[in-house]
C-alpha cells in the first residue's frame, strides 16, 4: 500500500487523488490508522483527479476542510 511505504521510506506524508472518485481513500486511511492516524506524524491527504468526457484538462482537487466536500 503507498502509504505504508511511503511512512517506511520516511516521508513526511503522502495525497491520495483517485480518478473521479474517492473510494481507494478508505483503505488509505485505514493504513494510516494503522501507523498512528492523526497522533502518528504522517500525514494523509485526500483528494479527487476530475477527469472530463468533453477533452477539458484534469483537475486535481484537495479540499481544505470538510466543507469543501460539500456538493
Amino acid at each position: 500500500m503507498m502509504v505504508a511505504r511511503a511512512h517506511a521510506l520516511g516521508m513526511a506524508g503522502v495525497g491520495m487523488a483517485d480518478r473521479n472518485t474517492v473510494a481507494g481513500v478508505v483503505r488509505a486511511h485505514r493504513a494510516w490508522r494503522e501507523i498512528g492516524g492523526p497522533g502518528g506524524g504522517f500525514r494523509l491527504i485526500v483528494g479527487a483527479r476530475l477527469v472530463f468526457a468533453d477533452g477539458t484538462p484534469d483537475v486535481v482537487a484537495y479540499p481544505m476542510t470538510r466543507r469543501g466536500w460539500d456538493g
